[in-house]
């Protein structure tokens, strides 16, 4: 394996009125202790097809995110966050559980995680938080595996007409139907944990009327952002409401996306096909509740979510025999010394199309596995890239190579302990409704 690195945090643009672009310092704490107080409550908002260079606040000229961008300013900005995968099920299965897609093996359409596996949502209810979830995406649905440890799992919006969901508008109600459920009776006597997944930026792109004097259509690109937009404002509208009824003073808030969308990039359209940084590079934005604000340039990986939540909210998961592939943040975030981070993707379309890659430091390879082939990026100095650098590289490419065997090696591994994924039986109107999302098996 490649050696460890020691490194300390790298944060720009810190609390007190610093802009998020000025220089607060490295190799030194950036955030102080006092803003790790656990907190009572996580709001997990996760954002389907969402790339991270589609939103103002990392540097999009457009205006498709202003609410988002106003929640950055009092939230820890991860400007380095990459995806365990460029499609919705694995990732969100590597997201729950901490693992890589080399130990969950949920690699196609129809697998489903297996219960043998742990997610952060058993491990909140098992500590005393009510838990809910209000999905709008085919592979949320329950028979996927992804409802473990959600006592109300809401599969309204997926359910509809599984067949057309490409063509649904759905932002509006999975804001709606999450403050119905923080509006019970009785929701502020325990704690809680509430998913909820909007799905409209996922194509096809609609079109949004009223958005459309600041995004004029003329591509796909265009209804994306106006999508992005519509998404933004029903994120908006929750926020405002959490805010005003002062739900936000003891809650975690916590936005990602599950992977982000390729517009000729490399080549080609959607995702799920490769690996490269438009489609693994995603926004993170985790608010405590003290509004600490930090943007952290380090590497990161959505595995990491999981334990470095239930470490924010004071939850020992030690007990509940989870075993991640990721690792905390707090070390991080505290400036400690802590090992450089390596950031594995894969990909498994079919038996013929195999990819994986690693990320670490300013080198990422991307290894063809079943064409043999091979790319290596100075994400540094190339971050669109763009540039093949690995016959001028050869030893990097070799210690690149043998961190990823060895870390698939180990993730294969732990699978054993974990059995396969489950499969399920796609009914016709769900086949039908993956096609017309792009999705070909």
């Amino acid at each position: 394996m490649a050696p460890t690195v020691r490194r300390r945090a790298l944060v720009l643009g810190l609390v007190l009125g610093i802009g998020p672009g000025a220089v607060v310092g490295c190799n030194r704490s950036a955030i102080p202790a006092e803003a790790f107080q656990p907190a009572s409550n996580l709001l997990l908002i996760s954002i389907d097809t969402l790339r991270a260079d589609r939103l103002g606040l990392f540097g999009y000229a457009r205006k498709t995110s202003p609410h988002l961008d106003a929640l950055a300013h009092d939230s820890l900005v991860f400007t380095r966050a990459v995806a365990s995968s460029s499609w919705t099920l694995p990732s969100f299965a590597s997201m729950m559980t901490s693992l890589y897609s080399s130990t969950h093996r949920c690699w196609g359409f129809s697998s489903a995680l297996a219960d043998a596996h742990t997610t952060l949502a058993e491990i909140l209810a098992a500590n005393g938080f009510a838990t809910a979830a209000v999905v709008s995406h085919l592979f949320l649905a329950q028979q996927h595996g992804l409802d473990q440890g959600f006592a109300d799992y809401d599969e309204t919006l997926v359910l509809e007409n599984p067949a057309e969901s490409h063509r649904a508008i759905t932002s509006p109600r999975v804001t709606a139907r999450g403050l119905d459920w923080l509006s019970q009776p009785g929701r502020d006597d325990s704690r809680w944990f509430l998913w909820l997944h909007y799905f409209d930026p996922h194509a096809v792109y609609r079109r949004h009327s009223d958005l459309e004097i600041d995004f004029p259509i003329e591509s796909d690109s265009d209804r994306y952002d106006g999508e992005i937009a519509f998404t933004d404002r029903a994120i908006g509208d929750l926020l405002d409401t959490l805010a005003r009824s002062n739900r936000l003073d003891d809650t975690l808030v916590v936005v990602v996306a599950d992977h982000g969308e390729e517009f000729g990039d490399h080549g080609g359209e959607g995702h799920g096909l490769t690996l490269f940084r438009e489609v693994l590079r995603v926004p993170l934005l985790i608010r405590l509740p003290g509004g600490a604000h930090a943007r952290v340039d380090a590497l990161v990986r959505t595995v990491d979510l999981m334990p470095t939540l239930l470490e924010l909210l004071g939850i020992d998961a030690e007990g509940h025999g989870a075993v991640w592939e990721g690792a905390s943040l707090l070390p991080l975030l505290r400036g400690e010394d802590s090992p450089e981070m390596a950031a594995l993707s894969e990909l498994r379309v079919d038996r013929a199309h195999r990819l994986d890659s690693i990320e670490r430091g300013r080198w990422k390879l991307i290894l063809d596995q079943s064409e043999g082939s091979f790319s290596l990026f100075d994400v540094e100095s190339d971050p669109e890239e763009s540039v093949d650098r690995s016959e001028e590289n050869p030893r990097i490419v070799a210690e690149l190579e043998r961190e990823l065997s060895d870390r698939i090696d180990a993730a294969e591994q732990k699978a054993r302990r974990y059995g396969d994924a489950q499969r399920i039986d796609l009914t016709e109107k769900q086949s039908e409704g993956l096609r017309r999302l792009g999705y070909v098996e």
